[in-house]
């Protein structure tokens, strides 16, 4: 069986806007409200793709392709949260 590695952005040659730290929740839900923002966690190379791991407001957390995340970004069905839940335009 092969090891798996798990780089962070930083050693890895990826790159996307998504980074740790950063806020997102639902299209048409109120941003203010923290139990439904989801938090990103880690972005990393995970078997040769860059993923991201984000936390829902449950606790569990999930891992995605970056460029999955990216897209829902991208196409508003997710929106960053600034602030003190004041929603960002990009």
């Amino acid at each position: 069986m092969a090891a798996t590695t798990f780089t962070t952005e930083r050693q890895s040659s990826a790159a996307t806007f998504i980074a740790p730290g950063q806020r997102y929740t639902e299209l048409g839900t109120a941003a203010w409200r923290v139990d439904k923002q989801w938090t990103v966690v880690h972005v990393g190379r995970f078997d040769g793709a860059t993923r991201v791991i984000y936390r829902c407001p449950n606790g569990h957390q999930i891992t995605m392709p970056a460029e999955q995340f990216e897209a829902a970004v991208m196409s508003g069905q997710v929106i960053p949260v600034a602030g003190a839940g004041r929603m960002a335009r990009c």
